[in-house]
């Protein structure tokens, strides 16, 4: 059985959705996971463990953009690496390329490091949106001229 995270989110188009890496890892169950990628859509699910992965829900998930989800590491998801894909729910299911996950009990130690590497994260992500609207704005602007 797969273990499948699944989400409902705005679409972007019709190519196969990938991971590019996710972050804070480690995570405490019940931490916040951010997934970083391409191509996700309402048609993407986040699955742990491939297919011999145990069934799981999450506590919730959130699309950020086409390119960053968000999910609470649900309680049912044991301490240890597991492993972190994403996939395309119509058709035949086919994972992505995948990233680890590191999983630690819960400790204020964890959550500081959680919180750290969030923060670091959200940076990184604000300045690709910020490259992203610079190169809109430029190509705006030559548009005009």
């Amino acid at each position: 059985m797969f273990s499948i995270l699944s989400m409902s989110v705005t679409m972007a188009g019709s190519q196969a959705p990938t991971v590019s890496y996710i972050g804070p890892t480690p995570v405490a169950v019940g931490g916040t996971v951010y997934v970083y990628g391409t191509n996700f859509d309402q048609n993407t699910f986040v699955g742990l463990d491939g297919v011999n992965g145990s069934a799981i829900q999450p506590s919730s998930i959130t699309l950020i953009s086409p390119t960053s989800l968000s999910f609470v590491l649900p309680s049912t998801v044991g301490v240890g690496t597991h492993t972190l894909g994403v996939a395309e729910k119509a058709g035949p299911w086919s994972l992505s390329n995948s990233v680890p996950l590191s999983v630690v009990k819960s400790s204020a130690r964890t959550t500081t490091a959680n919180n750290r590497a969030l923060i670091q994260s959200l940076i990184r992500q604000l300045r690709q949106l910020m490259k992203q609207i610079q190169q809109l704005l430029l190509e705006q602007q030559q548009a005009v001229t």
